[in-house]
């Protein structure tokens, strides 16, 4: 998979990414959530894929990927 700009297109709301954020070194695992009364803002999942998150509007966010839950290894 490759990287698609913010610019070219935004993810779906409420749908888990990665994320690349100007001056990081490493991806972020995030989400657009729609807030309804002010727009939307970017979450941050800390990088935990059913956690909560952290809702900012100051993430400088370049682009993002689809992130693809793994499926858990056979018993």
């Amino acid at each position: 998979m490759e990287w698609i700009s913010v610019k070219d297109r935004l993810p779906d709301f409420d749908v888990q990414v990665w994320v690349n954020i100007k001056g990081c070194e490493k991806p972020y695992l995030f989400s657009r959530c729609n807030l309804g009364y002010d727009g939307w803002l970017w979450a941050d999942h800390y990088n935990e894929i059913d956690g909560e998150g952290y809702f900012d509007d100051d993430y400088d966010v370049t682009h993002w990927m689809p992130f693809i839950k793994p499926e858990l290894p056979k018993k």
